[in-house]
């Protein structure tokens, strides 16, 4: 179900909706999926594939991804694309 909302929230350009979803996202993964799969030990308890997913779609369609959080490695997110001579970089 959440996913679903972040989904709607990029296509309409909810930041807010965007980023409060994808912060209960990453708490649910750390709370929930990790304990309840034993994932303790593999990539999955370090990073929240369909978090970083998600967050690199929405900027890539220009919205701003403002959580942070341990699940969700700065590293691993896209750069926000600028115009080319358009004065907006």
């Amino acid at each position: 179900f959440n996913m679903s909302i972040i989904l709607h929230s990029i296509l309409t350009g909810d930041e807010e909706t965007l980023n409060k979803s994808l912060a209960l996202q990453l708490e649910f993964h750390q709370k929930s999926v990790i304990p309840s799969e034993d994932l303790w030990g593999t990539d999955e308890a370090y990073i929240c594939d369909e978090a970083v997913a998600l967050a690199n779609l929405a900027i890539r369609h220009g919205l701003n991804v403002m959580v942070e959080h341990d699940l969700l490695p700065e590293g691993l997110l896209v750069q926000p694309m600028g115009f080319n001579g358009a004065g907006l970089e």
